[in-house]
């Protein structure tokens, strides 16, 4: 609730706290780091990342938290990891979610957007759900994906943060 009202340090104290009483403190990582990355706290969220990942060698079941600790990397400015996105999306055909992910940080921006057209045709309500998703805040990234579903007659008029409290 707290991260589509846009209230990130809320989120991110509630899922710490969860995370403190919790058996196994990895299990929430992928929603930490992703609040994390909706706050700009970019080196925050490589960092920690990186301290479940390299123990668990980068493990698959940990390929979301692998989408986001290049996120991280991306809005740094490094390079992405292109032969570990590459693996992550091979190993996740079935997830349109996650190869869509891949594919946008490879900068193979044609099968992103089919990724996106099914995730939506899917379900509609998905629009808005990406809007949400961290690889998509900056402006360019929320135009391509606004783009995306507009060519493909899927944009249910995506609304974004700012917009909202502009219009409050």
């Amino acid at each position: 609730i707290y991260d589509y009202s846009g209230n990130y340090e809320k989120s991110l104290a509630l899922l710490r706290a969860k995370k403190a009483r919790a058996i196994f403190p990895a299990k929430g990582a992928n929603s930490e780091v992703h609040a994390l990355l909706k706050l700009a706290r970019y080196p925050e969220a490589e960092r920690f990342a990186r301290a479940i990942l390299e123990p668990a060698h980068f493990a698959k079941q940990f390929d979301s938290l692998i989408i986001n600790l290049e996120i991280a990397r991306n809005r740094q400015a490094h390079k992405v990891n292109k032969q570990r996105l590459h693996e992550v999306a091979d190993r996740n055909q079935w997830d349109d979610m996650v190869c869509a992910c891949a594919y946008y940080l490879l900068d193979d921006k044609t099968n992103a957007a089919d990724r996106v057209k099914k995730i939506v045709t899917k379900d509609k309500t998905n629009a808005y759900v990406l809007n949400y998703w961290a690889i998509f805040d900056p402006p360019a990234d929320k135009a391509w994906l606004k783009s995306t579903l507009n060519a493909n007659g899927l944009d249910p008029g995506i609304v974004t943060m700012e917009q909202k409290r502009v219009s409050a």
